[in-house]
């Protein structure tokens, strides 16, 4: 097992030049997309409202002691009035501190879903005597590059880690293992803990009734993600030392349909039946 470091911040975790699975996913983008945004740092993290509801329920539900210190909860207020400018003033100054600014509205829905989310006999199964938000970095054998990996829940006894997800509508959570590279995360976590007999992934809905649900990652979707992220590595490796960060962009490439699309013949059989063309 590498070594598990309990104690370190959000800030100093990203600030690290250690390869995560985001990093990885910024690579599958694009290598030049990958260099702008991790080297050169002229591509700016995007967050969206859902994404900070994510957040906030991440912190609810597994880090409510670092709530102060990440959020600043905005009154309904007019910002013509007095009160209203002095919010404002001092909105300015937790922004400039780097705190998250949400809406009395946005906090007491995250309150909903978090409950939802503790309530759940998995979660509390999952909980007893874990980890929350542990780091782990190491070397990659083959390629010798540091690598950074962050579970939300790892339990030692139980040796499961579990990740905690919000998604608008469940049904198309196993969509997003590919786009936000799910799978990936899941092999760096396990290969960064070693020793892991389970990963589950807690997903629960941003959107009524608040169901939470357990999925648990199969191994043959865990190796993909590992085929994923050891092969990327290499390329960066090779990108790091020639310095050339476009070399994807100078082979022509097949454009092709999804299989789910290519065999779909509905409109086809239409047009034949009603036509008899």
């Amino acid at each position: 097992m590498n070594e598990i470091i309990k104690d370190i911040s959000n800030k100093d975790y990203h600030a690290h030049t250690a390869i995560s699975r985001s990093m990885v996913n910024d690579f599958k983008k694009s290598p030049m997309y990958f260099y702008l945004k991790n080297i050169q740092k002229t591509i700016e993290p995007t967050k969206s409202k859902q994404t900070n509801l994510g957040s906030l329920v991440h912190t609810l539900c597994l880090e409510k002691d670092k709530f102060e210190q990440e959020y600043f909860i905005k009154k309904k207020l007019d910002g013509r009035t007095k009160e209203g400018k002095e919010q404002s003033e001092v909105i300015k100054e937790m922004e400039n501190k780097g705190l998250i600014i949400v809406d009395q509205d946005e906090l007491d829905k995250a309150m909903l879903i978090s409950s939802n989310v503790m309530v759940h006999p998995m979660f509390k199964k999952l909980t007893q005597d874990a980890l929350f938000e542990c780091c782990v970095f190491w070397e990659d054998e083959e390629t010798k590059i540091f690598c950074k990996a962050k579970p939300d829940i790892f339990n030692p006894k139980l040796r499961i880690v579990c990740d905690l997800k919000t998604i608008s509508n469940i049904s198309s959570f196993q969509y997003s293992i590919e786009e936000y590279g799910y799978h990936i995360q899941a092999a760096m976590q396990i290969d960064s803990i070693r020793n892991i007999d389970c990963y589950v992934f807690f997903v629960v809905q941003t959107e009524e009734p608040f169901n939470a649900y357990v999925y648990e990652m199969d191994s043959e979707t865990i190796e993909k993600g590992r085929e994923e992220y050891k092969t990327t590595l290499k390329a960066l490796k090779k990108c790091f030392e020639s310095d050339l960060w476009k070399a994807d962009t100078h082979k022509i490439r097949i454009a092709k349909m999804p299989p789910y699309l290519l065999n779909n013949r509905d409109y086809l059989n239409n047009l034949r039946e009603v036509y008899c063309v």
